[in-house]
């Protein structure tokens, strides 16, 4: 008696070790052959061509159907299904306990998310033909980072271009890495740090640009006009702090945004 099988077009794997309910139809078929399919299915992922699995199989008497099938990961398929840039998924799971979700050509498939473009835990509403199956991931997003060439002896070392190289990893904490390179010279290590090492936020401190009493450049800037004039700082800062100045001029007391060492910014 012959063996015949019909599986579903596409097979996403919700968990490590499947079950065989990505099969829709099976007839005349001994447990081993089942077996060996299933094993096939659960350590394949891509195309799988219906000349591929019986070649695989290496049964006389067995019918297979469709000529294709497609086999993902839940975490592939999610990728693939919302396309987008910049963006993996992680720990992807299907909250029902299923181990393979299976369906047609000419089924309607259709995810929903929200903010699945930002990274962090995701709750994914799955429905197959309006029947839903809610999935859970982690959106992790490309994000540059900046790592250590040489060892950073001792607190307050300053960090040189020489000491750094930039390089890319997906995160669902962007936020975490340190990664304004063009100005790390404005910045002193909080403690000592291996070559290899990712710089994180905490492992750096902006150093102090402007002292209280210095007198400062200030550039007054509308995106059309730069006017530079001296003022003289009321109070210390770092790169980015907005400072008390005063006009010396003028008297009167002034705003600005430090930029650079001995620099402030007051956009008009």
């Amino acid at each position: 008696m012959s063996c015949h099988i019909v599986m579903y077009n596409t097979i996403v794997k919700t968990k490590e070790y499947i079950d065989t309910s990505f099969i829709k139809e099976k007839n005349g078929c001994s447990d081993q052959i089942i077996k060996r399919l299933r094993s096939l299915v659960n350590n394949s992922e891509g195309n799988l061509s219906k000349k591929s699995l019986e070649v695989y199989l290496q049964e006389k008497d067995i019918s297979l159907s469709p000529n294709q099938v497609y086999v993902y990961t839940l975490a592939s398929y999610i990728e693939q299904y919302f396309n987008i840039q910049n963006i993996k998924i992680k720990n992807a799971a299907s909250l029902s306990g299923k181990t393979v979700i299976a369906f047609n050509n000419e089924d309607h498939i259709k995810l929903d998310c929200n903010n699945c473009a930002l990274s962090g835990d995701k709750n994914i509403k799955m429905n197959i033909n309006n029947r839903s199956i809610w999935l859970t991931a982690k959106v992790l997003k490309k994000q540059k980072i900046i790592v250590l060439k040489n060892n950073i002896g001792g607190i307050n070392r300053n960090i040189k271009s020489d000491d750094i190289t930039e390089s890319v990893v997906f995160t669902s904490s962007p936020n975490n890495y340190f990664t304004d390179i063009k100005n790390i010279h404005f910045y002193k290590a909080n403690r000592s740090l291996l070559a290899g090492h990712i710089l994180k936020q905490h492992d750096l401190s902006a150093r102090n640009l402007i002292k209280n009493g210095q007198y400062v450049t200030v550039e007054f800037n509308n995106n059309k006009v730069k006017v530079h004039v001296k003022a003289r700082s009321l109070e210390r800062g770092s790169l980015g702090q907005t400072i008390k100045l005063i006009n010396p001029r003028s008297n009167k007391t002034i705003y600005g945004k430090i930029i650079s060492k001995d620099k402030v910014v007051i956009t008009i």
